[in-house]
């Protein structure tokens, strides 16, 4: 709802017509108190964006040692990303965006006594080091997250923690950027997984021109197989991964002009 006005405008329309065709309706009342909910989520004047996680936010405030389960979401976020426990390129970076969205729900509201600063807390003290390498998140499409503009509702994120946060330094745009070397070890990982694969599904092929087939595909060979599937299914989430990474920087600071050019544009 806060990027799409057509929610509110049909929204406006849906409620000129409850009112010309109301009398005529046997739940009227019932329409009414609908249309008083929606209005209070789509057009709600005390928090006119990001009214859900706001809501979440303002719940789990009163949940009894809440900050202890979002430091253990936050380090399981941490290391799911570590050890790449996951297979599809969305898996992966809705990770990040997790982290960004539970930081803003840890750290308190002016109002709130009993909460904490979230960019001191022990458990999310890795955040600053993984924003600062990763500060551009894929969203959908040509859009993307980038953290430390997303993280000016938190209470706590200062001027200088953002600024701590280069996102258009060399380092920051060679870790996005596939060239030199990343080709070259997508190239070589290409090569050593195809003649892996090729060399596994030939074995197959000649076991099932014997008789006892069957009796052959014991344990080993299917936790080979599955081995080397999942393998494949990495690879090709990682390469797509980097791509989009690489895609979402690109829409976030993309060339000027003159360097267009320059480069044969």
């Amino acid at each position: 709802k806060d990027m799409k006005s057509n929610l509110v405008n049909d929204f406006a329309r849906y409620k000129r017509a409850v009112q010309l065709v109301g009398g005529l309706l046997g739940n009227k009342k019932e329409l009414e108190t609908e249309i008083f909910n929606l209005q209070g989520f789509l057009c709600n004047p005390s928090h006119p964006h990001g009214l859900i996680i706001w809501s979440a936010k303002k719940n789990i405030e009163e949940v009894d040692n809440s900050i202890d389960v979002i430091c253990m979401l936050l380090q399981h976020c941490k290391e799911t990303l570590e050890t790449r426990r996951f297979v599809l390129p969305d898996e992966e970076h809705m990770q990040y965006r997790v982290i960004v969205y539970l930081m803003y729900i840890l750290d308190a509201e002016k109002d709130n006594k009993k909460g904490v600063n979230a960019f001191r807390e022990k458990g999310a003290s890795f955040v600053m080091t993984l924003f600062k390498q990763t500060p551009v998140i894929p969203l959908f499409g040509d859009m993307q997250i980038q953290i430390k503009y997303d993280l000016n509702k938190c209470q706590h994120w200062t001027d200088t923690q953002r600024d701590q946060i280069d996102d258009s330094s060399k380092k920051t745009k060679d870790h996005y950027m596939l060239h030199g070397n990343k080709r070259q070890e997508i190239r070589a990982a290409y090569s050593s997984y195809t003649s892996k694969f090729c060399s596994l599904i030939n074995r197959i092929r000649t076991l099932k021109k014997e008789s006892d087939f069957k009796e052959k595909i014991n344990l080993e060979l299917c936790s080979e197989t599955y081995q080397t599937v999942l393998e494949g299914l990495q690879l090709i989430s990682k390469w797509n991964s980097q791509i989009r990474m690489q895609s979402s920087y690109k829409y976030a600071f993309p060339v000027n002009d003159q360097e267009y050019k320059s480069k044969g544009g």
